[in-house]
């Protein structure tokens, strides 16, 4: 055998020799002395620690959130029936001749036409009609005397004149009723549009008067939730303003007033407008809030969203039973509101529910309970009660 071939046959041994030995050693198996094995210690697995809470039933609004801008509740253009000249305004709190952001209150008198005109047309209406009604009782009592000395016409003449000088009588109040302008409704003049002195026409917009003692909250909802709004739900609203101290207007409480039937063609949603009261006017057109509309309620269960884990396609949450093992379910039905998950029922076995450390989990797995103290540091928790496992504890 040539030195060649000895080399080879020796590479050839040790290569097989250490494939032996990587085989051996990875299925845990070693060579001791003559023939001895022993196979790799598996260490256990340490008990994995989380934080749990007491899931308990209780009364749950779901709610839809949207975004929006308050409108007054209604506005008027106000103006008189009859041209004439404009001869006074009418007054605020202060005796000042009102203007732009004056406040009036309903049945107040904002403006007066000149009414020297109409106060002689009215007497000369009224002379009219006296006359018209002292000819009326003379032929009443001429043809009661003497039913031959009047014919049916003139007797029926004496009856329209009278009727005539009723309508010219009745005419020249209201022209004169008309004269003076007062506010229908309690509200903020947003604007005057007329001086004292001028001449102004018939219907001829004076103020423009917005009501504000209520206001609304217009919000455009999307097609797919607009089906869940009602009129009357219950609405949360919260402002987003904030005052020089950084505070906001504390939130307040209102209720759907209209359901627009038609989408608006330059946004695509629904305008759903919320009526909110504002008895003390601090509020004003153009605020900005979020109003939460409640579309239902139930009796359930309110968690953390962070609760729930993701696992191929599925929504788990899990518990912590009395042998302090984990334990996985599988949710069919449930809500995310928020930072919130509500779900609509809660098997009793699964309401100690782990609220961290659970990404960790498999089922079975054994726990260690932690818990938050108020300071925000986890510190471990002796003795938790659960399920069963002491008197008192929940069935």
């Amino acid at each position: 055998m040539n030195k060649a071939t000895g080399n080879l046959i020796g590479l050839i041994v040790l290569t097989i020799g250490a494939a032996v030995i990587m085989v051996t050693t990875a299925l845990g198996v070693g060579w001791i002395g003559s023939g001895t094995t022993r196979k790799t210690q598996v260490l256990p697995v340490p008990p994995t620690p989380v934080a749990v809470i007491q899931a308990e039933r209780q009364h749950i609004e779901i709610t839809d959130n949207y975004a929006g801008m308050l409108r007054p509740y209604e506005r008027y253009a106000l103006g008189f029936e009859i041209a004439g000249r404009l001869e006074a305004l009418g007054v605020n709190d202060q005796r000042e001749p009102l203007d732009d952001g004056d406040y009036v209150k309903a049945g107040q008198e904002i403006a007066r036409l000149d009414q020297r005109l109409l106060q002689v047309q009215r007497r000369e209406a009224l002379a009219r009609l006296e006359q018209a009604q002292g000819d009326m009782n003379r032929a009443k009592d001429l043809r009661a005397r003497s039913p031959g000395a009047m014919t049916d016409a003139e007797f029926q003449k004496n009856v329209t004149n009278l009727h005539l000088a009723e309508a010219a009588e009745q005419t020249a109040v209201e022209r004169l009723r008309d004269s003076v302008l007062v506010a229908p409704v309690a509200g903020v003049i947003s604007k005057r549009l007329a001086n004292v002195g001028e001449t102004v026409n018939a219907n001829q917009k004076i103020f423009e008067i917005i009501e504000v003692d209520r206001m609304l909250l217009v919000v455009g909802v999307p097609e797919s939730r607009v089906g869940e709004v009602r009129v009357g739900q219950p609405v949360h609203i919260e402002f987003l303003a904030r005052d020089k101290f950084g505070q906001r207007p504390a939130p307040m409480h209102g209720s759907v007033y209209l359901v627009a039937q038609s989408a608006d063609d330059r946004t695509g949603l629904f305008e759903i407008e919320i009526v909110v009261p504002n008895d003390d006017r601090q509020l004003r057109p153009g605020l900005v809030a979020t109003g939460r509309i409640v579309i239902d309620t139930l009796d359930g269960f309110r968690l953390p969203s962070v609760t729930a884990v993701n696992r191929d396609g599925k929504m788990l949450l899990f518990s912590v039973d009395k042998d302090r093992k984990a334990r996985s379910l599988e949710l069919d039905r449930w809500v995310t509101q928020g930072s919130d998950l509500i779900l609509p029922d809660l098997p009793a076995e699964h309401r100690t529910v782990v609220v961290r450390g659970q990404h960790r989990l498999i089922d079975g797995r054994e726990v260690v309970v932690r818990e938050t103290n108020p300071q925000g540091t986890e510190v471990l928790q002796a003795d938790i009660s659960l399920p069963n496992e002491k008197a008192g504890a929940r069935p």
